[in-house]
């Protein structure tokens, strides 16, 4: 095969036998649901917010404790381009009840952080990364 041959990846592509499909399970730390729980303890509101996949993000959410099994998430858990959609008023609304916000930008996080410091919330931000987990 030469990958440099564009013309040929149809060739290349035929005749192909499909042999399965692989997976990966990337678990956040155990500590990380227990630390959820003394913030809800504090009276601190955890939001997620991530470039993931809004699937990914609200099962990991769900993991950790941000959601419950059983919490319906459509007004909790909005992508970056859902909360584009939204109404200045409905971002505002969406700021003070999501719990997650997926595929986002970095405009958007300070939106929402914006929105948030307008209700004179305190807001805080941890990163999580493979070297600090």
């Amino acid at each position: 095969m030469v990958l440099s041959d564009t013309a040929r990846f149809a060739e290349y592509e035929s005749d192909l036998t499909f042999v399965g499909c692989v997976g990966m399970l990337d678990p956040p730390r155990s500590e990380v649901a227990a630390s959820i729980k003394l913030c809800r303890q504090a009276g601190i509101r955890v939001i997620m917010i991530t470039g993931d996949n809004k699937g990914t993000a609200v099962a990991i959410c769900r993991r950790i404790g941000i959601f419950s099994e059983d919490d319906d998430v459509n007004l909790m858990a909005f992508t970056g381009r859902e909360f584009d959609d939204l109404s200045p008023q409905s971002q505002r609304e969406a700021v003070t009840a999501a719990r997650c916000f997926a595929r986002v930008e970095p405009s958007h996080k300070s939106k929402i952080v914006e929105f948030l410091q307008g209700f004179d919330e305190i807001t805080a931000m941890v990163t999580a990364s493979k070297t600090n987990l």
